[in-house]
């Protein structure tokens, strides 16, 4: 396991404490879902995952 982190700088892990809303994108072939927290004037980051 710490071979597998060893170009990690940070890693963390804690309870949550902001809501959390639904966010939904049509495309063409569907649609892309995920989730939005943090605050509305923060940087937006986008993480993906599942994607083939």
């Amino acid at each position: 396991m710490i071979q597998a982190l060893k170009g990690v700088r940070h890693v963390t892990s804690g309870t949550m404490k902001q809501a959390v809303s639904e966010l939904l994108v049509p495309v063409p072939w569907g649609q892309i879902r995920g989730k939005v927290w943090g605050p509305d004037h923060g940087r937006p980051v986008l993480c993906l995952h599942g994607w083939s």
